[in-house]
């Protein structure tokens, strides 16, 4: 599983990046390891959204591309971008796990109805 992040308008500092890109992979490799085996990768994109004005302005998004099904997305703002980033990795896996087990249920069903 390759995980990409991009981040864009955030004003950090080098080493608030690294934390950030750091906090960010061990969370997605943490919360996808069960099925690590089926995704083929995850983009991880953070920016800011209104600049140094504040509020909950941090945007992020979550894309999983598994071996196939179609992606799975979860997107959100918050102020905090790591706790923004652990929930929406929780949305993701779900997400994820739920399109597999479907994908996998109708591939069940066509094989016993005989339709390809």
């Amino acid at each position: 599983m390759e995980i990409r992040i991009q981040m864009s308008n955030l004003s950090l500092t080098d080493r608030e990046r690294t934390s950030i890109r750091m906090h960010v992979h061990a969370r997605i490799e943490r919360a996808f390891a069960r099925i690590g085996r089926r995704i083929r990768h995850v983009d991880v994109y953070l920016n800011d959204v209104n600049g140094p004005r504040g509020g909950p302005d941090k945007r992020c998004v979550i894309k999983v591309d598994t071996h196939g099904t179609e992606p799975v997305v979860a997107h959100g703002l918050d102020r905090n971008v790591f706790g923004l980033v652990n929930h929406l990795t929780m949305t993701a896996v779900r997400g994820t796990i739920e399109r597999i087990r479907r994908t996998r249920d109708d591939a069940m069903i066509r094989k016993m109805d005989g339709t390809p």
